[in-house]
């Protein structure tokens, strides 16, 4: 998908996603209040939950970062981590906050299996 496809799609997995954790949530609770007959609601919950994350992770980590080391400039990357100091993303934002500061002193950098220069 081009660029803004992309992001389209990320931001609908986003709302998506406050779903998710809704649904993993009821299903831990029920669980925590009987544990015998919900133990496959949570699996299947936990197990949605996780491959919806890894897609999403795997959109973001293999398709747009790599479009985005292509076109930004150090002063755009800069921007972004001023953006991303208040992100609660424990997992996205480390990972643009590591990027952004390999792109502003011009280096190489490892974007899951793919290399970058900036």
């Amino acid at each position: 998908p081009n660029v803004l496809e992309l992001i389209d799609k990320l931001e609908g997995q986003h709302v998506e996603g406050t779903g998710r954790i809704r649904l993993l949530t009821e299903a831990l609770n029920a669980f925590s209040a009987s544990p015998d007959n919900v133990r496959d609601r949570l699996m299947d919950a936990a197990s949605a939950f996780v491959a919806f994350q890894r897609e999403r992770i795997g959109l973001v980590e293999y398709e747009l970062l790599p479009k985005a080391a292509e076109v930004l400039s150090p002063e755009d990357w800069n921007h972004i981590e001023k953006a991303l100091r208040s992100n609660t993303d424990p997992v996205l934002g480390k990972m643009l906050k590591r990027v952004s500061k390999a792109c502003s002193i011009g280096s190489r950098h490892r974007i899951g299996a793919q290399e970058v220069s900036c």
